[in-house]
């Protein structure tokens, strides 16, 4: 057993000088580069870049390095077994975003959106008045994977589609700047005397930000994930033991964070908001377990469980160290925060990070993310929540961003606005979104 031990123990050893991390810049990277090094002393040997070709390099226990280059990666993230695999909790495969952003939106071009005064009038259960001020864009011929789930954005913000009863149009309850998606059309209300040339208009047409399949400790940290058809992140299949923290997941199509079928997460300071149908859509035999994050049900429900309880599924939430079940949550709809991802908010409060730094290695050490522990690590739960005063989290938090928001909304009230260095040159330049943490410019 003695000699056992030592074996492995001296594997382990050497899986950890082996594990590299893969650098990739999607500016100045090159995919025919081995990513080995962030800079580009040795060129061949510098970042590559995408993170599809980070992936093919990448090997059991290894780490991919995202550069915030201030540009969104615009591709979808596949992680499928066992080279973007972790070995045990100890030496995990991990995604490192560096703050970086993951988005899923295309740009539609003016002239594919057709004026629909013509069809329209000829629709008897539209009232008169809306005649001529609805345009649509045909999704099922120009992106065919967006029919299902599809959400537009004006000028960098997510609009909510508009619902109407089963096999009813919802076009004729559009008001100005609404959207909704109808029998694989996208429909669209500008403001009066304005056409869709007036507004930077895009839509989700990526399919899934991060998809994960087969895979076993995973780290995902410090990332954006925003604009994708479907979801943000999704744990498609056996992704066991994944661990996602100080991450934005916002304005998805259908879910922020999907997980199902034999698949288990931990996530802590995590803010998910804008995203259409539900923050969190847990499936069947699944295991979820948030803590510490802000599902703010803004655009659909915090938290959808079809999760049951079969086979172990269980679905988890706690900001103030007592767990509550989906069922339980509600919306929070206090004002979102300012800084323009979690990771930015969190790394204010450098102590109480280190802590759960290592609440998740304790957990993680046992291999089980919902070994919930005693009332003992409840009460330090409770502990470290009463730190976290700037982000939004329970009442006096809820006070709290409303005074920031007051003092630093911008002037269109986009209650996505980040903080910025360069307000003042901001408010100077009438054509600037860099308030925005949704605008790709």
């Amino acid at each position: 057993m003695k000699r056992l031990l030592i074996t492995v123990v001296i594997t382990l050893i050497g899986f950890n000088a082996e594990a590299k991390t893969v650098y990739v810049n999607n500016t100045m990277g090159d995919d025919r580069f081995t990513g080995e090094r962030e800079d580009f002393d040795v060129v061949e040997a510098g970042p590559v870049r995408t993170i599809k070709r980070a992936t093919e390099l990448a090997r059991l226990g290894d780490t991919i390095s995202l550069a915030d280059t201030g540009v969104p990666y615009q591709e979808c993230v596949s992680l499928t077994n066992k080279n973007a695999s972790g070995i045990n909790a100890e030496f995990p495969f991990i995604l490192e975003g560096n703050g970086a952003s993951l988005d899923g939106r295309v740009t539609v071009e003016h002239e594919k959106w057709e004026h629909f005064k013509e069809i329209y009038k000829n629709v008897k259960d539209n009232p008169p008045e809306y005649q001529g001020d609805i345009f649509r864009l045909h999704v099922a011929k120009y992106y065919p994977n967006a029919v299902c789930y599809c959400m537009l954005f004006v000028d960098a913000m997510p609009i909510q589609n508009k619902s109407a009863e089963p096999m009813e149009s919802p076009v004729g309850q559009l008001n100005e700047l609404d959207a909704a998606l109808f029998e694989g059309y996208l429909y669209f209300r500008p403001e009066k005397g304005k056409t869709p040339e007036d507004y930077k208009l895009e839509i989700t047409a990526l399919r899934t930000g991060i998809t994960l399949n087969h895979v076993d400790h995973v780290v995902i940290r410090n990332l954006i994930v925003q604009g994708f058809q479907m979801d943000g992140v999704s744990l498609a299949n056996s992704a066991t033991n994944v661990v996602i923290e100080q991450c934005t997941i916002r304005g998805n199509a259908r879910a922020g964070m999907a997980v199902g079928w034999g698949s288990d997460v931990k996530a802590s300071r995590i803010l998910m908001c804008a995203n259409a149908f539900s923050e969190v859509l847990t499936l069947p035999y699944s295991r979820v377990k948030i803590e510490k994050s802000r599902l703010s049900g803004d655009y659909g429900k915090p938290w959808i469980d079809q999760s049951g309880t079969e086979h172990g599924s269980a679905a988890l939430f706690s900001n103030n160290g007592k767990w509550i079940t989906p069922a339980e949550l509600t919306p929070d709809l206090s004002p979102l925060p300012e800084a323009q991802d979690a990771a930015k908010e969190f790394e204010d409060n450098g102590d109480d990070d280190a802590d759960t730094a290592d609440d998740s290695n304790k957990d993680n050490a046992n291999d089980d993310v919902f070994d919930l522990g005693d009332d003992s690590d409840n009460g330090a739960a409770k502990d470290d929540s009463e730190k976290d005063d700037d982000f939004g989290f329970g009442d006096d938090d809820a006070d709290s961003g409303a005074d920031d928001s007051n003092n630093d909304a911008s002037a269109d009230d986009n209650p996505f606005a980040a903080e910025d260095d360069n307000n003042d040159a901001a408010k100077d330049d009438s054509e600037d979104d860099s308030d925005n943490p949704f605008d790709l410019e």
